[in-house]
């Protein structure tokens, strides 16, 4: 596992990890955080603060690396986006 999961609480955003694919078959973990809902400013509910999408890079004879992949953050629609969001609110819920 890439990231630590980590839970709601005062001072930091809740954060975790699912796997999936995009792209038509790329396999990648997308990391997110929650963040919390404040109401005072019209936020009701909890939302996805950050999300980024890592990749596994193999090297020669020094084993696999994780690599932030912007270059498949930049081909992702608005929709595929909105799919992740979804799908990470739901992992954050379902543990």
């Amino acid at each position: 596992m890439p990231f630590k999961e980590t839970f709601l609480s005062d001072s930091a955003p809740a954060s975790g990890e699912f796997d999936t694919t995009v792209l038509n078959g790329l396999s990648v973990t997308v990391c997110y955080e929650i963040g919390k809902a404040e109401p005072d400013v019209g936020i009701m509910g909890d939302y996805v603060e950050n999300m980024w999408i890592l990749i596994q890079k193999k090297r020669k004879n020094k084993g696999p690396i994780w690599e932030v992949a912007s270059w498949v953050e930049k081909r992702l629609s608005d929709e595929d986006w909105a799919i992740l969001e979804e799908r990470a609110m739901e992992n954050f819920y379902e543990r």
